[in-house]
């Protein structure tokens, strides 16, 4: 079976409705995320799956949900919603290519420290991609180095989630050649795009790139 690009959407900060229907047009399947269904249903869109322990959605027992829905009531209290989602996607018979969060940022910052963990959880060869209003994120590993295209002039910063090995970019005002990047040791905060295409890569570890918009 050919690879797939999934959509999920948690309930952080709710992406806009013009990012939420691009990426859902682009996805072959979605997935709302306990809260994350509220910005399916202000745009006016469908999910394919609805999980999570539903402690979020108000009167869900009392809501009439489509029946194209496929609803995964979990209320196993020792894992949060996101990870239940990301268990669920492991689990299908499909190789996933791409995982597309919005609703990862924003909010409780121990939501938003566990989101990037669970991100950086996943197999190295997904690519995962960040996106809301302010912000536009990758998580980058040895197998899904990030190119960036036409955001000459904005902010990027390199957040190592663990230890990363001879970090290489191209096209910032200040490259990293072969830099090792460690939580709490050495990060990679404000830099510039100094062109329209730039480039991250590293020989191994886990890296969330952020894109200020």
């Amino acid at each position: 079976m050919s690879p797939k690009k999934a959509l999920l959407v948690l309930g952080g900060e709710p992406p806009t409705e013009n990012i939420l229907n691009w990426h859902h047009d682009d996805a072959d399947f979605s997935v709302a995320v306990d809260s994350g269904w509220h910005p399916f249903q202000h745009a006016g869109l469908i999910p394919d799956i609805l999980i999570g322990d539903f402690d979020s959605i108000e009167q869900v027992e009392e809501f009439n949900f489509p029946e194209t829905v496929e609803i995964l009531n979990d209320k196993n209290q020792n894992k949060s919603d996101f990870e239940k989602a990301i268990d669920y996607l492991l689990s299908l018979e499909v190789k996933l290519k791409e995982i597309v969060v919005l609703g990862a940022l924003g909010g409780r910052i121990d939501h938003l420290l566990n989101n990037f963990s669970l991100i950086c959880s996943l197999p190295e060869d997904v690519i995962v991609t960040i996106d809301s209003a302010n912000e536009w994120g990758r998580r980058v590993t040895s197998k899904t180095p990030v190119e960036i295209k036409g955001q000459k002039g904005a902010t990027m910063s390199l957040i190592p989630m663990i230890s990363c090995k001879s970090v290489v970019t191209s096209g910032l005002k200040w490259n990293l050649l072969k830099q090792d990047l460690q939580w709490g040791n050495f990060t990679s905060l404000s830099n510039i795009c100094s062109n329209d295409f730039s480039e991250v890569k590293l020989e191994s570890g886990n890296l969330i790139v952020l894109v200020q918009k």
